[in-house]
């Protein structure tokens, strides 16, 4: 922005040639005129602007599960903190984007996975969790507690449920309602026993019949 000195005629105002000119605590300034919004619609940049779209939805339907498990810092929501940590599971061939399912994040941090398996009866809509001991170790404490996610692909639905500590065997029957899909993905966290750590989330192959 630059200053301007008026001519014989006064103050300039207004545009001209591009730019703008105007009066502020009695000096003229000028300025370039914005070119308006620029929207690029080459293929390429579309899918960018469909990948950014699509987690940034899946971000809002996600966030009150993925709470659990992020601590993202002071003036970032756990939206974002979702988003920024799963830009890479929207992939695009060029042609359409898909979700990875697989490759989705719900929790970060250093402590070791816990050990789980899942399998789900399609006639019931019942998700059996089964939660493997683990030992004491530097990461890896007996009493972490252990979560268990279950996300509807089709529906975009999403459950978290508390296994118990991470030391002890556990099973645990997750109830799906009539609205849920048998279309799921499962997933798993460990978090320290106050809640301040977590792991990263580990994907988890859903056995048994849908």
């Amino acid at each position: 922005m630059a200053k301007i000195k008026p001519d014989a005629t006064g103050a300039m105002l207004n545009k001209a040639g591009g730019f703008v000119y105007y009066v502020r605590n009695g000096v003229n300034y000028v300025r370039t005129l914005s070119k308006g919004e620029y929207r690029s619609n080459t293929p390429a940049q579309e899918l960018q602007r469909a990948k950014f779209g699509t987690l940034s939805s899946l971000s809002q339907w996600f966030s009150e599960v993925a709470k659990v498990g992020l601590k993202p810092p002071k003036g970032q929501t756990v939206a974002n903190a979702w988003h920024s940590l799963n830009k890479d599971a929207c992939l695009e061939d060029g042609v359409s984007v898909a979700v990875d399912f697989e490759a989705l994040q719900f929790s970060k941090g250093v402590l070791f996975p816990p050990s789980v398996s899942m399998s789900i009866d399609g006639e019931t809509k019942t998700v059996s969790v089964n939660l493997q001991a683990q030992p004491d170790e530097s990461n890896c404490k007996t009493d972490d507690k252990v979560y268990a996610i279950v996300v509807d692909k089709e529906n975009l639905f999403s459950r978290i449920e508390e296994l118990g500590a991470r030391g002890s065997e556990q099973s645990v029957q997750i109830s799906l309602s009539d609205l849920w899909s048998t279309d799921v993905e499962g997933y798993a966290f460990a978090t320290d026993s106050a809640g301040k750590k977590a792991s990263k989330t580990v994907h988890v192959t859903m056995g048994g019949s849908v």
